[in-house]
């Protein structure tokens, strides 16, 4: 009896206040499990929703908290009795209806998201194509009158600025700290709404913290020097006895800009690792236009184009490198020359956000519209070895001379000499035809990988490899004489020059080099005696003793337990490691010369011993005098000079002062006897 009385009181309470029920079904309080399909009917009281069509439609994923819509996929609110007169929906983000014919019966509003119209079920279509709805909530009245009032929308005029870059109003339409807001009319039925008014509201998606807030001040979005983000624009009819209100909304961007590729690096680039910002995850809104801001009069510069592979288009400005990221709609290529200077008054550049992947500086662009300057051949890879790479980052490099170790996947190990090289195959390169053991040129341009909580890995994307050209073609042997002359150099303000060994030899298959002498405590501090190292790479020399170095950057040898700047010869001999790089210097030795300059001194040279690698010592000729102040061989020593032992020369044999055997019939100077005389 009670059921029934109270059953009678609620059906009286609904027609006293016309039938109107409303319900709001929120798929995210629902406890939907993510990915699972859903194709059973939600209970919203007085309604129901049902989700169809195939694949993924009527699926629940918690990125959204919705459930989602592909194309032909339907979602129908069916009233359980009665008729449905309004429906509104809410949506996650841009995935939504944007169209109004989505609908089978009544009116849809795109801006609201509102269905109006009376009916007892609605069957909302996503229309094909690529993309989805994502429907977060639904919220349907059943019964009550039905609002007759006309539908509204609200149009722009075309135009309106979506994206703007910081700068001084007036230069350039692009820059600014103000953008103008849209001319907006209230439409409905083909007609302009007379006497509607717009309200406009801002509302922030993400800005710079610290910077204020925008504000709308005379028709325009004010905002202060420094600050970028994102906003939605909204304009808000109210409504009135005859129109139903309506809504528009547009995001407006507003970027930092920058008129230099190197001001950018500078600015991203993190070396030591030492920053954890916003940089490192989506980065700044940047819009870069190829303008030197601190010139007069602005001027236009250029970047070259160094690589592209599909989205991963490389630009150097001669000083800087950087990977743009995005879709290459205007089809470059290597070797374009570029810029921003699409017309006198608007500038071209890219659109983007400015940040670091993995630490990896890069500009991942949304739109581009740049000016192709002129066309030309694609540069040539920059020849570096792998402690360069830190320094070369999103540069166009070959590294030479690269051993192939193994492959996991994507990832390749190679050796450099001593070191090791990270390789990753980020563009797909067919690398079958890769043999360990072998050694290859690498073409690829510099990366970097670092995480949190792990090491750095410095490395190549792949672009292209051939196998090395042998750097060590065959050489004959390096001739020996079975005894050295003794050497007397005698400067006199002059250099004096002494070279050995007349045929070419590898500084890697040797370990370096002994010099025994006597009489080296003559040479005074300021002057010099030096070794000079010539090799088809490169010219080199270091002082030995002497407190002018003549070439500080010698990195053919090394000496062992000595002072390379000063006085390493200690005792009667001294010692030094020739080490070997294939890639730069002592490669190929062409000339080994003892030299001594500057103040007069006497200094005793007993013997050059070559060492091999197996230990085995060799003695090499002699080419003799070279240039300048005297440096000759003797037979004995006896005029001061102790422990001075040297095999007497055969008696009557002349030398030219080249230090070659001559005969009789000679006509120069001559040495014979360890004396200098005239033929």
């Amino acid at each position: 009896m009670n059921k029934i009385l109270r059953y009678s009181f609620m059906m009286l309470l609904a027609l006293i206040c016309g039938s109107i029920n409303a319900a709001t079904i929120v798929f995210s309080e629902l406890n939907l499990e993510n990915g699972v399909q859903y194709s059973d009917p939600f209970d919203g009281g007085d309604y129901t929703v049902t989700f169809a069509g195939g694949g993924n439609d009527g699926k629940y994923y918690d990125t959204g908290a919705a459930i989602r819509v592909y194309g032909n996929g339907t979602m129908t609110v069916a009233a359980k009795s009665g008729k449905l007169t309004k429906i509104v929906l809410t949506f996650d983000g841009s995935n939504k209806p944007t169209s109004s014919d989505v609908v089978n019966v009544g009116s849809y509003n795109v801006e609201t998201g509102t269905w109006i119209g009376e009916a007892a079920s609605v069957t909302f279509t996503r229309p094909t194509g690529s993309g989805h709805w994502r429907i977060k909530s639904v919220d349907a009245t059943v019964g009550g009158a039905v609002d007759t009032r006309k539908a509204t929308t609200i149009e722009f005029a075309d135009g309106y600025q979506t994206k703007i870059a910081g700068g001084p109003d007036g230069m350039f339409p692009e820059v600014g700290y103000s953008v103008a807001l849209p001319t907006a009319t209230v439409m409905s039925e083909g007609a302009a709404v007379a006497g509607a008014t717009i309200e406009w509201s801002l509302t922030v998606k993400s800005w710079k913290e610290g910077k204020a807030e925008p504000t709308i001040e005379d028709g325009k979005i004010k905002f202060v020097d420094g600050a970028r983000g994102e906003i939605e624009v909204k304009a808000s009819f109210a409504g009135n006895t005859s129109y139903l209100e309506s809504t528009k909304t547009y995001d407006l961007k507003v970027y930092n800009s920058y008129g230099l590729l190197s001001e950018m690096v500078d600015d991203i680039v993190d070396p030591n690792f030492e920053k954890d910002d916003d940089n490192d995850a989506n980065g700044s809104l940047v819009f870069y236009f190829f303008r030197n801001i601190d010139a007069e009069g602005i001027p236009s510069v250029t970047n070259t184009v160094t690589y592209v592979n599909g989205k991963y288009i490389y630009l150097t400005d001669g000083e800087k490198n950087l990977l743009f990221y995005g879709t290459n709609s205007q089809n470059l290529k290597a070797g374009d020359v570029i810029s921003g200077n699409i017309s006198e008054t608007n500038l071209g550049g890219f659109w983007g956000n400015l940040k670091r992947f993995n630490k990896l500086p890069e500009f991942a662009f949304t739109d581009m519209n740049v000016k192709v300057e002129s066309e030309g051949e694609a540069p040539a890879p920059k020849v570096i070895t792998v402690g360069d790479l830190k320094d070369n980052l999103n540069a166009y490099v070959k590294i030479k001379n690269a051993v192939f170790v193994e492959a996991n996947e994507k990832n390749l190990t190679f050796t450099v000499g001593e070191q090791t090289l990270a390789i990753y195959n980020q563009f797909t390169v067919d690398v079958a035809a890769l043999e360990a053991g072998k050694t290859y040129d690498l073409t690829g341009t510099v990366c970097v990988r670092k995480k949190k909580n792990e090491d750095a890995i410095y490395q190549l994307y792949l672009t292209a490899f051939e196998e090395a050209a042998n750097p060590y073609p065959e050489l004959p042997e390096l001739p020996t004489v079975e005894q050295q002359p003794i050497l007397k150099f005698t400067a006199n303000g002059q250099w004096a020059s002494y070279t050995f060994n007349k045929a070419d030899f590898y500084a890697k298959d040797y370990k370096g080099f002994r010099i025994e002498y006597s009489n080296m405590n003559t040479v005074e501090s300021g002057s010099a005696f030096n070794i000079l190292i010539n090799s088809k790479e490169t010219h080199l020399g270091k002082d030995w003793k002497g407190d002018d170095a003549q070439v500080p950057n010698m990195t053919c040898y090394k000496n062992v337990g000595f002072d390379a700047a000063h006085n390493v010869f200690e005792g009667n001999f001294a010692e030094f490691v020739l080490t070997d790089d294939p890639n730069t210097t002592c490669q190929t030795i062409t000339q080994f010369a003892l030299q001594a300059c500057d103040k007069n001194h006497t200094v005793i040279i007993k013997k050059v011993v070559f060492i091999k690698n197996d230990d085995t010592e060799v003695l090499p000729e002699y080419r003799g005098d070279d240039w300048g102040g005297t440096a000759y061989t003797i037979e004995d020593l006896t005029d001061g000079i102790n422990n001075v032992n040297a095999d007497k020369a055969e008696n009557g044999v002349m030398y030219n002062l080249a230090g070659q055997k001559v005969n009789n019939g000679y006509k120069g100077v001559v040495i014979m006897n360890g004396k200098k005389m005239m033929k």
